[in-house]
């Protein structure tokens, strides 16, 4: 942190951003990406907890709840939600999210 400090400082001071400015730059700007990461994880893996509970309520009760509309598409919403959030957190915060582009 405190080469963000200095380089912030040598941003303002000279009104050159360096290097070393830009990459602090970019480390503030991802850390709301990593608690944002975080919080899809957390409400994909609470929809194919649901999804989950459901098919075990069908497995447990037998199949006539497969048969109710309401059912079906609450479970099918949920399944959506989960592969949705399953998709974000891969394409969004993956491993080329969390790295600094200028440590290549």
């Amino acid at each position: 942190m405190a080469r963000c400090v200095a380089a912030s400082r040598v941003r303002y001071h000279f009104a050159v951003a360096g290097h070393a400015a830009e990459a602090c730059s970019v480390r503030r700007r991802m850390q709301p990406m990593k608690s944002l990461k975080a919080y899809v994880v957390t409400t994909g893996v609470v929809f194919a907890l649901i999804v989950l509970a459901h098919v075990l309520r069908v497995v447990e009760e037998g199949s006539h709840l497969a048969k109710e509309p309401s059912f079906l598409l609450v479970t099918a919403a949920a399944a959506g939600l989960a592969a949705w959030a399953w998709a974000l957190a891969r394409s969004e915060g993956g491993s080329r999210g969390d790295r600094d582009p200028n440590d290549a």
